[in-house]
């Protein structure tokens, strides 16, 4: 450590005050655009996510038909962060889909090539529109059915407290058989082609 540290303020001694404030000023700009990609990111998203999380298993099982849900910030950001570790280390470590080639490519890309715009609409937009979706779609949905049939209060409370996990049970089927398709459609592909070097051979 501390030769690397001898060898970087060689490194400015010899190139003088002109390198020293080209450093200076990359290094904040780098820093700058890290902050700004950094609040939504430790802010918007884990707060996004613990609400959900909260409206998904802990307000169903807890709260009569009767009761409104009430919401804590500060206890639902801090659920968020720890969901978004968990989700972090599944989303890399799970199979490929877009979100996992884009920490991958933010990854490889290291701080130095830090793209705060590409991470901001690749990255930040997609999963914050997700979530804003996954927690807004149910509410409207049961608003829109009790309007058109007529629902008193209690029904409508009922449908949209077991709304939230059965919208996310059915996303997460469909995510499923697709996934599984496609894993058979890859399969069926390779056979495919084996029998065809197989018969060619």
């Amino acid at each position: 450590m501390a030769g690397k540290a001898g060898t970087i303020v060689a490194k400015f001694v010899r190139g003088g005050p002109h390198l020293l404030k080209r450093a200076f000023l990359h290094y904040s700009y780098l820093g700058m655009r890290i902050f700004l990609v950094a609040i939504p990111i430790v802010i918007v998203l884990p707060l996004l996510m613990g609400t959900y999380f909260q409206l998904v298993f802990f307000a169903p099982m807890r709260l009569g038909y009767q009761q409104t849900a009430l919401m804590f910030p500060y206890q639902d950001w801090a659920m968020g962060v720890v969901q978004m570790k968990i989700f972090g280390v599944i989303a890399v470590m799970g199979p490929d889909w877009w979100l996992k080639s884009e920490l991958d490519l933010f990854v490889q890309r290291g701080v130095e090539n830090f793209a705060a715009l590409h991470v901001f609409v690749r990255i930040v937009v997609p999963c914050i529109l997700y979530l804003s979706t996954f927690i807004a779609f149910p509410v409207v949905a049961i608003k829109l059915y009790a309007f058109i049939a007529g629902a008193d209060a209690e029904l409508t409370m009922l449908l949209l407290r077991f709304s939230y996990p059965a919208f996310l049970f059915i996303i997460s089927s469909v995510i499923f058989v697709r996934w599984q398709i496609v894993k058979f459609a890859e399969l069926a592909e390779k056979l495919k082609m084996t029998g065809i070097l197989s018969a060619l051979n």
